[in-house]
């Protein structure tokens, strides 16, 4: 049995009240890693603050994961029932994403970070804004395409007709569908899979209008069982990896009590790392991660597709972060 997961969406942004600034005392962390508390006028537990220009928050929403740091902060204010702030606005290249505090003092510090890559967070934002969709007056099907990162998008649309209409003028079309079992190969199908585009489906039926194609972004699938070991040398990999060290330098600058470490899991990432993040799973039968110095807790989210959150802290191991919400 397969498993596969639909294509990837942004995830919405999630917002916060206005602000207004108190006046605190300085924390006992350098100062470039921190902003002032601030105060919501409309302040609800649960929901965490947010110190980031609106433009800037703007920009984030139209990424290829949408406003993946508010949608993290919320989890974290939710999951943690403390004082959660955005305070990241890109004033300074030392300061950390998150501040977590309670009433008297900050608790920890925390860092954002999705696994993505450039192509394919382009290739995102192309789907998103409808640029891996074509009508066509040459064409009369509707088609689907898997649209794989490495797919030059030059001339996208110009390569994609060419070769689907000298296959509809053949009438091959009909048999570049799902319902056909071990479809035969055609010189159009396999030089477009040469390019990066693959998995070609196609309904047929006339259109009214013009011919539609629907380009998709490359999905990721597996087998069904869940392989929690695959999962666990993935996590022990990426704690060690560039990016994670990178992230760790802004925890360890802080020397906050804690360190938190967020990470949103993309499509390029393996498929035992989905299946972990499956929101029709409860347990989380993973080992004690190996975190590097610096980093106390670490949870794990998935940017692209729907799933749970998963976070391991020192006082009560892997748990699923829905299962302990502190807040509504």
């Amino acid at each position: 049995m397969i498993g596969v997961l639909p294509p990837p969406c942004g995830n919405a942004a999630l917002g916060a009240g206005t602000l207004r600034t108190a006046n605190v005392d300085e924390p006992s962390v350098p100062a470039d890693t921190w902003h002032a508390s601030s105060v919501a006028d409309d302040y609800r537990p649960g929901y965490p603050h947010d110190l980031r220009d609106p433009r800037l928050m703007a920009r984030e929403a139209t990424g290829p994961y949408g406003d993946f740091e508010g949608r993290a902060a919320r989890v974290v204010a939710r999951a943690t029932g403390l004082i959660t702030t955005i305070q990241d606005d890109n004033r300074s290249a030392r300061t950390p994403d998150l501040r977590i505090e309670d009433a008297d003092s900050i608790v920890g510090i925390g860092e954002i970070v999705t696994t993505t890559d450039g192509l394919r967070a382009d290739q995102l934002r192309a789907f998103a804004a409808g640029k891996l969709q074509f009508d066509s007056e040459e064409l009369r099907a509707t088609w689907w395409v898997t649209v794989t990162p490495r797919a030059r998008r030059e001339d996208l649309e110009t390569v994609l007709v060419r070769a689907l209409r000298r296959l509809e003028e053949r009438g091959d079309h009909v048999h570049v569908n799902r319902g056909v079992v071990n479809p035969p190969s055609f010189p159009e199908t396999i030089a477009l899979e040469s390019i990066g585009l693959t998995e070609l489906h196609c309904d047929p039926t006339p259109r009214d209008g013009p011919g539609r194609i629907y380009g998709l972004p490359e999905g990721i699938g597996g087998p069904a069982a869940i392989d929690w070991d695959g999962c666990a040398a993935w996590i022990d990999e990426f704690l060690h990896s560039d990016l994670c060290l990178r992230k760790l330098e802004k925890l360890t600058g802080a020397h906050a009590p804690q360190g938190h470490l967020y990470v949103g899991v993309t499509g390029n990432d393996p498929w035992p790392v989905h299946q972990a993040l499956d929101d029709r799973v409860i347990q989380v039968p993973l080992p004690p991660p190996d975190l590097p110095t610096g980093l106390t807790h670490l949870w794990l989210d998935n940017a692209e597709f729907p799933s749970r959150v998963i976070a391991w802290w020192p006082d009560r191991g892997w748990f699923d972060v829905r299962t302990r919400w502190m807040t509504e």
